[in-house]
């Protein structure tokens, strides 16, 4: 079997259905076509577990992080503007 030299990261959260969810059940187009695939979510990544990876590179598909975004940003009792500076930064605090 010939070695792959790609792996194609997905990260996003299975609430989201729309995106992330379709591409993770597409997975065996990149396989077939010579990719290593791998997928974890948002607080895995948080929490430092990314899934085992064998090639030296690694191309990342980065999903909409909708468990955070309903918790810290738009939780249920949010009161602010949709799209104001608070709400920018508060997102911004979760991308580092």
């Amino acid at each position: 079997m010939k070695k792959r030299g790609v792996t194609i990261l997905a990260i996003g959260d299975r609430k989201d259905y729309d995106s992330h969810r379709k591409f993770n059940k597409e997975r065996h187009f990149f396989i077939d076509n010579g990719f290593d695939y791998a997928s974890c979510n948002y607080k895995d990544v948080e929490s430092g577990r990314f899934p085992k990876v064998q090639t030296k590179k690694v191309m990342i598909f980065l999903f909409f992080p909708f468990y955070h975004w309903d918790k810290y940003i738009e939780h249920r009792h949010y009161k602010g503007v949709y799209g104001n500076l608070k709400f920018f930064k508060k997102f911004r605090k979760f991308n580092g």
